[in-house]
């Protein structure tokens, strides 16, 4: 399953880099940089600051993916011996699962962005991650 978790983050951040790259040109030269409560945009800004979403991805994605492969001690409750072959594998998992969980909300709200900038949709809705 870990496999899939680490696809995942690596197609959510391939995705914020393709949307960008794909849809260049056809972006306005303001977009939109924030939000109020409701998901409307409040705050413009040009194109480029597109790129910051994507680098910080990026960024979290190389120190999620180099943090397990580190010989750091992991911290792990009730007295569970972290050096353990299946405790250390749990812990991995769950640092894969939350790269991914990562990786996905970053590229929705990047897309979203986008997709309001080219005028596509109105807003990002009220609650960010379940907004239409």
């Amino acid at each position: 399953m870990t496999r899939v978790w680490e696809a995942l983050a690596a197609l959510a951040l391939f995705a914020m880099f393709a949307v960008l790259v794909v849809h260049w040109n056809d972006l306005p030269d303001r977009v939109p940089s924030h939000f109020d409560l409701a998901g409307n945009p409040d705050r413009w800004t040009g194109p480029y600051r597109l790129w910051f979403m994507p680098i910080v991805g990026l960024g979290l994605y190389a120190l999620l993916t180099a943090l397990p492969r580190t010989q750091l001690r992991f911290n792990v409750p009730f007295g569970l011996d972290s050096r353990q072959p299946d405790v250390r594998r749990e812990v991995v998992g769950m640092l894969v699962m939350m790269k991914a969980v990562i990786m996905i909300g970053f590229a929705w709200i990047h897309i979203k962005v986008v997709m309001l900038a080219m005028g596509l949709s109105g807003s990002m809705g009220p609650w960010p991650m379940a907004g239409t």
